[in-house]
């Protein structure tokens, strides 16, 4: 297995340890979609988060660049998997317990209720897989989503 880390993605250095934990050979260059693509099956693609802030503002505020990258990855025929880092949520179901901190200052700042329609639509419309993890375990299910050694779960 050789993954392709997208050369724009950034604080990736916790997956990559893994990687290299695991004799995992990578290689940094611009993906078409997502950040992390299987070279030896690039029909997957897994676009990382790191936490669902992040899944807000990408959904929320740069909602139309987000569209057209779910568009393109359908129109080349992309799996497209959305990891998102976050430690208490385990399931698209858990987003409408989510609290966003920024509702302190803005009450208009979205709600993990309204999120969690927002990102169920999207999966809908677009075929979109999203998947949660920790920051310590997202290496390993990547390389899990990816078709490594692992089966995935």
């Amino acid at each position: 297995m050789v993954i392709q880390v997208d050369s724009r993605e950034q604080k990736y250095e916790h997956v990559t340890n893994y990687f290299d934990s695991q004799e995992i050979k990578w290689v940094r260059s611009k993906c078409v979609v997502g950040d992390y693509v299987n070279l030896e099956n690039p029909m997957v693609v897994i676009d990382r988060k790191k936490d669902l802030q992040e899944v807000a503002g990408n959904v929320c505020q740069q909602h139309e660049r987000f569209v057209r990258e779910l568009e393109l990855a359908r129109e080349l025929g992309y799996k497209i998997i959305v990891l998102v880092e976050e430690p208490n949520i385990t399931t698209l179901t858990n987003v409408c317990s989510w609290y966003n901190w920024r509702r302190k200052k803005n009450p208009r700042a979205v709600s993990g209720k309204t999120l969690y329609k927002i990102m169920s639509k999207m999966s809908e419309k677009y075929d979109v897989i999203w998947e949660f993890t920790t920051k310590a375990n997202c290496g390993k299910r990547i390389v899990e989503l990816l078709g490594g050694n692992n089966e995935v779960s």
